[in-house]
């Protein structure tokens, strides 16, 4: 009866190891499906994007200077604007080349650094040339990827300019703060229509501008008499035109688009909640981007997917994977060494505390990082420990259990805290400690217990 006890439980183990390395599978039409989800690989094991900005030499304009160095205004036909005849063509940039500083380069480091964590984005590298202020990013390449790609793009740009002659009259650089506002109404067919709005408020001398611009770009109505000699009221407006991000988001009379001191410019409208949530998401994103901060560098942008070659990261993964094995069979043998016939027999509960780790892991989707598989290695030794500290010793498990719980404490607290970073490097690192102290515990009251009482039984008839 005693063997038979051993037996199940070691019969357990090797299937709860086999699942984990070998897959569990069921049978279905014209395949097999391993019910054991894949791993959801980190970016060092997945395809990347890479996005180079370079800073652009784009020419903004060309001015022509007469003999006399006075600007020539427009061009009129006949004239041959040539040095020849006594013109100098002077071209433009985009970027001066005294704002082209290691100073502004970093300034627009630090701007890309606060959109990728603003976007939730949890894996990244992102190196600057400071010789030439070019930044190259890489990304994991994912569903959102091409749309982190977009509003990294984003210039962070906000702009209220004359409709008419173009002059800007307010600009991002007075902003104080960006947020969202909702509200709902009927259309014309008398369905609800949910609008989202983006508030934006204004510093001290922002708002004082939008103040006075309130009391110049309005609707005025005024009498006129018409061809028949009749008097009738006319309407003019002056309108502002507002850019966001380089685009143009209509024009209006800024008594339209103010609403508590503050711009209220609508970037989102739906009738069903799908479409409701998208736009969203989408100004929640445009939020993020204005907060960010605006390029004091206008730059290029091009990305591009790279190939990480699928199979060759497997094998990497792979690496990792048994490189934790390797040390769990150590540890295995480092029992057997010490306590002989009782670390044979225990020693296989260190695999299988591995194995149900593992299973876990890809149950709960936790991405799978080179800390990851540190935080997997670190709790095989912890596991380790217990089981040391309960092969010397002659006390009560469950006593002993709760006592290494508490010793173990402190690092589990500092554990959970890490495990909400936003740096996928740093969160999986901490999910993987604490799937694998949580099964620490579990895992033994099922299987440790009942092999370490198993052991005493057959001590106890050997006396």
């Amino acid at each position: 009866m005693k063997k038979l006890k051993l037996i199940t439980i070691e019969l357990l183990l090797l299937i709860l190891t086999a699942m984990a390395f070998l897959g569990f599978y069921k049978k279905e039409e014209y395949r097999v499906r391993n019910l054991i989800p894949e791993y959801k690989q980190g970016m060092n094991y997945t395809d990347q994007r890479l996005i180079t900005m370079t800073v652009s030499d784009e020419i903004k304009e060309t001015l022509i200077y007469d003999a006399e160095g006075n600007l020539v205004e427009e061009e009129k036909e006949g004239i041959d604007y040539t040095e020849e005849n006594g013109y100098k063509r002077v071209e433009v940039k985009v970027n001066d080349d005294s704002i082209l500083t290691e100073e502004n380069y970093e300034k627009v480091k630090n701007i890309v650094l606060n959109r990728l964590n603003g976007l939730g984005i949890g894996e990244y590298t992102v190196e600057l040339d400071k010789a030439t202020g070019q930044i190259k990013i890489r990304l994991q390449e994912t569903d959102n990827t091409d749309m982190w790609a977009y509003y990294l793009n984003q210039s962070g740009k906000l702009e209220i300019t004359d409709a008419e002659t173009g002059e800007v009259l307010l600009d991002e650089s007075h902003i104080k703060d960006v947020g969202l506002l909702y509200g709902s109404n009927l259309d014309e067919n008398g369905q609800n229509v949910s609008y989202i709005y983006l508030q934006i408020a204004f510093d001290k001398d922002g708002t004082a501008k939008l103040d006075e611009l309130s009391k110049v770009y309005i609707a005025t109505t005024e009498e006129v008499e018409n061809e028949d000699g009749e008097k009738e009221e006319t309407t003019t407006e002056k309108k502002v035109a507002i850019y966001l991000n380089g685009t143009n988001m209509g024009s209006t009379v800024i008594t339209n688009i103010i609403y508590n001191d503050a711009v209220a410019l609508c970037v989102g409208s739906a009738t069903d909640n799908d479409e409701y949530t998208e736009q969203s998401e989408n100004a929640t994103n445009i939020v993020k981007i204005l907060r960010s901060g605006t390029f004091p560098i206008e730059y290029t942008i091009k990305d591009e997917e790279i190939e990480a070659y699928s199979s060759k990261l497997d094998i990497k993964f792979k690496y990792y994977e048994i490189a934790v094995l390797i040390l769990t069979l150590a540890l295995y043998i480092v029992l057997i060494i010490r306590f002989k016939e009782r670390g044979l027999i225990t020693g296989n509960l260190l695999v299988g505390f591995l194995a149900a780790t593992i299973i876990m892991l890809r149950l709960t989707n936790v991405v799978m990082t080179n800390t990851a598989i540190i935080g997997i290695a670190l709790a095989v030794i912890i596991d380790y420990m217990f089981l040391i500290q309960i092969l010397k010793s002659k006390g009560n498990f469950n006593e002993m259990l709760i006592k290494h719980f508490l010793n173990w404490t402190p690092t589990y607290i500092i554990t959970v805290i890490i495990a909400f970073s936003k740096m996928t490097a740093i969160s999986s690192f901490g999910m993987a400690l604490i799937w694998g102290a949580m099964i620490i515990y579990i895992y033994n009251l099922i299987f440790t217990k009942s092999l370490i009482d198993f052991l005493k039984e057959i001590k106890n008839e050997k006396k």
